[in-house]
């Protein structure tokens, strides 16, 4: 991917996972899967995203971390992570881990996927990620300062184990 000396690393990040999500999109079209993009940027205007991006309230959470794929039996919530290789963790918004969970416990499977550098996609349900916090706060880190979570790598599994499920 070309990257002009003006792109932001925001933006970068937003590019992958837009083209991350595509892919997947297409293997489950591939695979003979109905989804739609649901996601809150397909039918949000940006003025209201731009007046909530800033509330920190679990009902607007919920609509601002909705998962951004849907099949007739599962969400879909879809990352990347362009440089995995070589860690054992890849990383979650924790308000994403979070409105995932709920509407987990609320009995609507949540199937969460990250691209790897391999081009492959793995991921688990929801409930089955282990997570944790990470060491040094996104406060005190470089970047966006979005506070996130650490997603252990251990039990993912290849995404085309989860088509018969979806």
């Amino acid at each position: 991917m070309l990257v002009s000396p003006d792109t932001s690393k925001r933006d970068v990040r937003v590019n992958l996972g837009s083209i991350a999500e595509r892919q997947f999109i297409g293997l489950l079209f591939y695979n003979n899967k109905k989804v739609l993009k649901i996601g809150q940027e397909t039918w949000m205007p940006p003025w209201v995203h731009t007046k909530l991006r800033y509330t920190y309230d679990e009902d607007v959470e919920m609509i601002r971390h909705f998962p951004d794929l849907a099949t007739e039996k599962a969400l879909i919530q879809v990352k990347s992570a362009p440089n995995e290789a070589g860690y054992p963790t890849v990383t979650i918004e924790a308000a994403s881990y979070r409105v995932s969970k709920r509407l987990q416990e609320l009995g609507i499977p949540v199937l969460v996927v990250w691209k790897y550098q391999n081009g492959k996609f793995y991921g688990n349900w929801v409930e089955l990620l282990m997570i944790k916090e990470p060491e040094t706060p996104r406060e005190e880190a470089n970047g966006a300062h979005t506070p996130y979570l650490l997603v252990d790598k251990s039990n993912h599994r290849p995404a085309s184990e989860f088509f018969g499920m979806l």
